[in-house]
């Protein structure tokens, strides 16, 4: 009977700690709602109690996950954005391929008017005298080239012969070029002192055909009062060869005749090559019509049938 009361009591007090084990509330959630610092060991416990105190839903939510998963999600935040990867500054625009300097400052650009510009012409005063005095200055001879809107020729000046490296450097080196538009309306002042309009300076000077350049002399300075035609060394009617252009600017730049031309005493330099008749545009259609043809064997095989 008393082995039976001790076992008696024995079972009654087990089960009086387990009723106050399961009652009592454990100490780390209690320090966690008086805010203080949670175990090390219960740290999942412990950011689950700061979530609620804070009131952040994401954190609420986090915080059932183990401390494992918390610290997985924090590592792909910091690859998410690499900075070093999102914006390479050193990459976006290189300027040493967008807009070579040298390239651009050689290439003839279109004008409102039609005609093609090199950037190295002269700025003209619209003096003629002024503008040799400028070029002497310089230690350069001026000349004037005469062109048109829709002139093909002009534009293989421009486009073909000027952009040469030694051509352009030549010219740029010995002359000054001033350039006349023969169906424009601004005023030049001729070494006679008399004012004209481009499309009359044309006229007066006798030019035919574009693209003309026209030599003057060296220096103004003890001139005769005589148009500057009458004064001129030389005259460029028309695109000939590179070198037989190139040529002819060195004759006139050396004082000395050209390769193949007389270049007598007291007669000036000449030079002629394909051109565009100055007074009709039919004649600079003529010309074009000319040569598509000429690059067209198709249309000379079908010329030799007619025959």
């Amino acid at each position: 009977m008393k082995a039976l009361a001790v076992l008696a009591g024995i079972g009654a007090s087990l089960a009086v700690l387990i009723l106050y084990a399961v009652s009592v509330p454990r100490p780390e959630a209690a320090r966690v709602v008086r805010g203080d610092v949670p175990a090390p060991a219960k740290t999942t416990t412990g950011a689950k109690g700061a979530a609620k105190v804070a009131g952040d839903a994401m954190g609420a939510t986090a915080a059932l996950t183990r401390q494992g998963v918390l610290v997985r999600q924090a590592v792909p935040t910091s690859r998410a954005a690499p900075v070093s990867r999102a914006a390479p500054v050193s990459r976006a625009a290189p300027v040493s391929q967008t807009a070579p300097v040298s390239q651009t400052a050689s290439a003839p650009v279109l004008g409102k008017n039609g005609l093609y510009h090199q950037p190295w012409f002269l700025a003209t005063s619209f003096d003629l005298a002024t503008d040799m005095k400028t070029a002497a200055a310089r230690g350069k001879r001026l000349a004037l080239l005469f062109e048109t809107r829709g002139c093909i020729y002009c534009r293989k000046l421009h486009v073909e012969i000027f952009t040469r490296p030694e051509i352009r450097d030549f010219i740029r080196s010995r002359f000054e070029i001033v350039q006349v538009n023969i169906r424009g309306g601004r005023y030049f002042m001729d070494l006679d002192e008399h004012g004209f309009t481009e499309k009359e300076l044309a006229a007066r000077w006798g030019v035919r055909t574009v693209p003309t350049v026209v030599f003057l002399p060296e220096r103004a300075e003890g001139l005769p009062a005589k148009p500057g035609h009458e004064l001129a060394v030389a005259r460029m009617s028309g695109v000939g060869k590179p070198q037989a252009i190139l040529d002819l600017f060195r004759a006139v730049a050396e004082r000395r005749p050209a390769s193949g031309e007389p270049g007598a005493s007291g007669k000036p330099l000449a030079l002629k090559g394909q051109s565009c008749a100055s007074d009709s545009p039919i004649g600079c259609a003529f010309n074009l019509a000319k040569t598509m043809f000429q690059l067209c064997p198709p249309c000379q095989v079908l010329a030799s049938f007619r025959r």
